[in-house]
């Protein structure tokens, strides 16, 4: 699609993914509101939802969040739960909103193991399997080796470089609708 397609805003929600990517500086020619909140847990993106996303009526919604339940230790059946409600909300919405899933990113071993990152993954591409929705495999990006997303991200606070290629792979995943 091109960007003069969307009549209506794409909405970014999530975490410090979301909120560190400038949309003006790496999707400049895209209506997209970045209503990202660093830090942010399912929780406050749940409570925040209509706010930010649900009273815009936007065409998209690319839902980036779960590392920082990971991080507070709460179940991969929890986080997934929570998704699957807000994901609900967005596609109940009176006018259905396309949804975007985003995959978790590695996290620091100190946030949550490697093994608990991978299978709150796979539930995720599960969730989005089953409601039909595109999901952005962020953390496949870091698992290949040679991949750009891989070579940008530098641990925390998240890079300049890995945003600019996080903004590319959005943009790209636009281009194709």
């Amino acid at each position: 699609m091109r960007p003069e397609a969307f009549s209506r805003p794409i909405v970014l929600v999530g975490d410090e993914w979301i909120a560190g990517l400038d949309v003006v500086r790496y999707l400049p020619a895209w209506p997209v509101l970045n209503k990202g909140l660093p830090g942010a847990d399912l929780g406050a993106l749940s409570a925040r939802l209509f706010q930010d996303a649900l009273r815009l009526f936007p065409d998209l919604v690319v839902l980036c969040a779960g590392a920082h339940d990971l991080r507070k230790g709460r179940t991969e059946e929890a986080i997934t739960g929570d998704l699957e409600a807000i994901i609900g909300r967005l596609l109940g919405a009176s006018r259905p909103i396309r949804t975007w899933l985003c995959a978790v990113p590695p996290l620091p071993a100190s946030w949550s193991p490697p093994e608990r990152v991978r299978a709150l993954n796979r539930r995720l591409q599960g969730l989005a399997e089953a409601y039909g929705l595109v999901f952005l495999d962020l953390h496949k990006l870091w698992a290949d080796p040679k991949g750009a997303l891989r070579e940008a991200y530098r641990g925390d606070p998240i890079s300049p470089a890995a945003y600019r290629v996080w903004g590319e792979l959005l943009e790209a995943h636009l281009r194709a609708l």
